[in-house]
């Protein structure tokens, strides 16, 4: 069923695309996050590349869900494939782990971020920052704000 989507001609990419992209939140929206594999599975076989706006999709429908390991776990599929990330893909994952409360998963994004040579701007220390806070963490939202001083962002 899926694999009969992806048929198509050189001239519908595009098309096919945007239908991928609403498949794959779908798939999220019932709950079918197993399917979502299958999903690019038959893309990947009728010879149609995900791009990074379908990937950046997904990052965002998993965070959008409160899951922001799901979503990190998309983000790494993008660095496995070469595929460019920016760092707004970053900050969607650091402000899904921020609304969890979970300061060590936000951490580790930021270094994630930092090893992927994309210097976190201010608003990614902010969602940092909220972590920490909605985690109850007062130190570790301070200790934020010493590292945007050594970033030169304070």
């Amino acid at each position: 069923m899926l694999t009969s989507i992806f048929v198509c001609n050189s001239r519908c990419v595009l098309r096919l695309r945007l239908r991928l992209r609403l498949c794959l939140r779908l798939c999220l929206r019932l709950c079918l996050r197993h399917r979502l594999s299958q999903v690019l599975e038959s893309m990947q076989q009728a010879g149609v590349k995900p791009d990074e706006q379908t990937f950046q999709t997904l990052v965002g429908e998993y965070a959008g869900h409160g899951d922001p390991v799901g979503a990190r776990v998309v983000l790494e599929q993008m660095q496995d494939l070469g595929v460019e990330i920016v760092e707004h893909v970053f900050q969607v994952v650091l402000k899904a782990y921020a609304d969890c409360s979970d300061p060590k998963g936000a951490q580790s994004m930021m270094e994630e971020m930092k090893r992927a040579r994309i210097k976190p701007s201010a608003q990614s220390y902010g969602m940092l920052q909220t972590a920490y806070m909605k985690a109850g963490d007062m130190d570790g939202a301070g200790k934020v704000v010493d590292e945007m001083k050594k970033a030169d962002w304070l």
